[in-house]
């Protein structure tokens, strides 16, 4: 089990993946392998991977490979995400079926919460993979990849307030679109870290934003009443939404983004998610 364990990481994690993961989040080498199996098996990530496998001779290699980088990218950040937020004692298999339920059923209602700029991405890369030969079925499933990342932010917050997976997503997607979430994590994500304690702070900010959304998202599904919930938290929060989005959107487009200006959108995020 150890030897097939360690093979696996290393072929779908990348040779360095142990130990980057070490310096960036302090966690033992266990506790990685054990997050690495929650997020492999949550994303089906073997099947997924069986499918890119058959494309050979069928698509051009370059494109291949940037399938492969997309999932192992996917490995990676999930791997992290799950050496976050554990696995509540209960073991594997059952946090696996939770969350892995929960994506697919995200998966299948991503065309009703998606607000216009991410279905847009999403169809737009689904196509430029149909164009380069992937099957559509595969094509939409990566193009997906990105959104259906968040899923495991959205199954938790469902399971902390006891709504559904489409509830949850539809506020979460909203809010992310109002704040600008999006862009922010595509851009942090994309940061270059130049050493330890940089890339310690980078997670550090993405970990802030996320949490920052999750408990916003919360905070507008626990309002009652006929009216939209989220509609009601923007109303409730116009002013302090305003300048954190202005502050948000002023740091994005204010050139590259560094840490700092990451720190300080993060900071925004938070003081927004604590009034």
């Amino acid at each position: 089990i150890a030897t097939m364990l360690a093979n696996n990481i290393l072929n779908r994690g990348g040779s360095t993946m142990i130990q980057r993961l070490r310096d960036e989040t302090g966690a033992d080498i266990a506790e990685i392998v054990k997050a690495f199996a929650l997020a492999r098996d949550t994303y089906d990530i073997e099947e997924l991977l069986d499918e890119i496998d058959a494309l050979d001779n069928r698509v051009e290699n370059a494109v291949q490979a940037a399938l492969y980088l997309d999932v192992q990218t996917l490995i990676r950040r999930q791997t992290v995400w799950f050496l976050r937020h554990g696995t509540d004692g209960s073991g594997l298999e059952p946090v696996v079926a939770r969350y892995r339920d929960g994506i697919s059923i995200l998966d299948k209602v991503l065309g009703k919460v998606l607000p216009t700029h991410l279905a847009e991405g999403v169809r737009q890369r689904t196509e430029q993979l149909d164009e380069a030969g992937v099957p559509t079925q595969l094509a939409k499933r990566m193009a997906s990849l990105p959104v259906l990342r968040r899923g495991v932010d959205i199954v938790l917050v469902a399971t902390a307030t006891g709504k559904s997976v489409e509830q949850v997503a539809r506020v979460f997607f909203q809010l992310g679109g109002e704040l600008g979430t999006d862009e922010l994590l595509e851009r942090a994500e994309a940061t270059e870290a130049s050493g330890y304690y940089d890339r310690l702070a980078l997670n550090r900010v993405i970990e802030n934003i996320t949490a920052a959304q999750r408990r916003l998202t919360t905070e507008a599904l626990s309002l009652t009443g006929k009216k939209d919930p989220l509609q009601r938290w923007l109303e409730s929060h116009a002013q302090p939404m305003d300048r954190a989005k202005s502050a948000v959107s002023e740091l994005v487009d204010s050139g590259t983004l560094t840490l700092s200006k990451l720190s300080v959108a993060s900071a925004y995020m938070h003081d927004l998610a604590e009034q």
